[in-house]
């Protein structure tokens, strides 16, 4: 069933206006509320260890942090064409409240794992919640263009990046928070993961009935040849994968950025988790704010928002380079809370490089997947995202690897950020250069809105 079946209104083509509708707000706030549990558990547990709750198996919070990144993106690997081949044959709306409800579960179980202090059972349930966020992924973003008109995508998809953000301010916060609690921060974590994900089931049932795509598909579990047959699928448009490996690196470069900042904070400026939260959210708000002014930028339409691309690539580029050259001079010897770190002026140079970070990446990945959901076919949208899925997840698993690798031999935080830069510029340009017809199409575009 597509919007125009559902007999919700569509009147208003303002971004904002489509969290009054019933066809988009119960999706908007199941899927922000799946964020938030993903997050409460990830950060909850890398503050709880950093900050000496938890045992912590003998790793450095900037190794620990790498490790749950790649434990929770391994089953996107190992599933994602499995997920796909769902989303396509499901009603997504029935899926959506299966998954949700798996959650509940996994929560339940999470709780357990906190009153026992067993790190090492979490860190599966992080494998666990990775594997119900594969399963959500594909028709997360394949049920959208049923829910909302072409001219409504690039702004559904601001909203759901922007919301997703805020999702994981609250998570980033609330991570510190438990931190801060000291012999309660356990029960308090397990109290909130288990309301979120009752919360986000409840939301989940009022989202309208979508049909099947395609309900006479037959599910292939073999997970290698489905896999490799679904990156055939998104490889038939070589705009298509284009977009999909540019997000793989989006994904790549984000998840480096953001997995350093707790180490950051404790190893490098000394700080405390209020510290650590707070470098986390400008990057929050900045992709946030990011995703929702791509929707103004490009007056809702598709193809004019590809101008932001190569805008936002330059600024991934430019503003992590800054941050490690800023931070070449930082040698704190003594704890800095964050009120002294706002204090010194210069600091304000590693929040704003954090936010900008976090609005190019916004305004580099919106107009990607908008663009994505509009020219796939509507029956194999589902396992187009499942690929792009796949590649995304192997991406930030090499570099959660290679990150890793560089820490144990002696790298500094400083020289990844760096790193970063570099390799950011080459990703880019190397992308252009072998897809000729999508480089020249987003540069029409920026012609025009010169």
């Amino acid at each position: 069933m597509t919007l125009a079946q559902t007999g919700f209104s569509v009147r208003s083509t303002n971004q904002f206006s489509l969290l009054r509708t019933q066809r988009f707000a119960p999706y908007f706030a199941t899927q922000c509320l799946g964020a938030l549990n993903d997050n409460l558990l990830r950060n909850g547990l890398v503050m709880l260890v950093t900050f000496g709750l938890l045992p912590n198996m003998g790793s450095t919070p900037s190794i620990l942090a790498n490790i749950l990144g790649a434990v929770f993106i391994l089953p996107f690997v190992l599933f994602s064409s499995v997920a796909g081949q769902l989303a396509d044959r499901a009603d997504k709306s029935r899926l959506l409240q299966s998954i949700k409800l798996s959650e509940l579960g996994l929560m339940a179980v999470a709780c357990a794992m906190l009153w026992w202090q067993t790190t090492l059972g979490l860190i599966v349930l992080v494998f666990a919640m990775g594997l119900q966020s594969t399963m959500f992924g594909p028709v997360k973003y394949a049920i959208l263009p049923d829910l909302v008109r072409r001219s409504e995508l690039t702004g559904a998809n601001g909203l759901v990046e922007g919301g997703t953000y805020l999702a994981i301010i609250i998570g980033l916060y609330a991570g510190g928070f438990f931190a801060s609690l000291g012999d309660d921060s356990r029960a308090g974590l397990g109290v909130a993961l288990l309301v979120v994900a009752a919360v986000g089931y409840g939301t989940s049932r009022a989202i309208p009935k979508v049909a099947a795509a395609d309900p006479t598909l037959q599910i292939d579990f073999n997970l290698w040849r489905h896999s490799r047959k679904v990156v055939g699928f998104s490889r038939e448009r070589r705009d298509v994968f284009a977009a999909i490996l540019a997000l793989s690196w989006f994904w790549t470069i984000g998840f480096i950025v953001l997995a350093q900042l707790p180490g950051l904070s404790a190893d490098v400026l000394r700080g405390t988790p209020q510290l650590a939260n707070t470098l986390l959210v400008c990057f929050a708000v900045g992709i946030g704010a990011g995703s929702l002014l791509c929707e103004k930028l490009s007056s809702g339409d598709v193809d004019t928002a590809l101008w932001l691309v190569p805008v936002g690539a330059l600024g991934l580029t430019l503003f992590t380079a800054d941050i490690g050259l800023g931070l070449v001079h930082v040698n704190s010897s003594e704890t800095t809370n964050l009120a002294s770190f706002i204090q010194s002026p210069g600091n304000w140079r590693l929040l704003a490089d954090l936010t900008f970070i976090g609005l190019s990446g916004g305004l580099f990945s919106v107009p990607l997947y908008s663009m994505i959901q509009d020219r796939t076919r509507s029956t194999r949208r589902s396992q187009v995202i499942a690929a792009n899925n796949i590649l995304n997840s192997v991406a930030m698993m090499i570099g959660a690897l290679a990150a890793t690798a560089l820490l144990v031999v002696g790298a500094g935080i400083t020289d990844l950020y760096l790193l970063c830069a570099i390799v950011n510029t080459v990703i880019v340009t190397a992308i252009a250069m072998t897809n000729r017809e999508f480089a020249e199409e987003i540069w029409r575009t920026l012609r025009r809105k010169r």
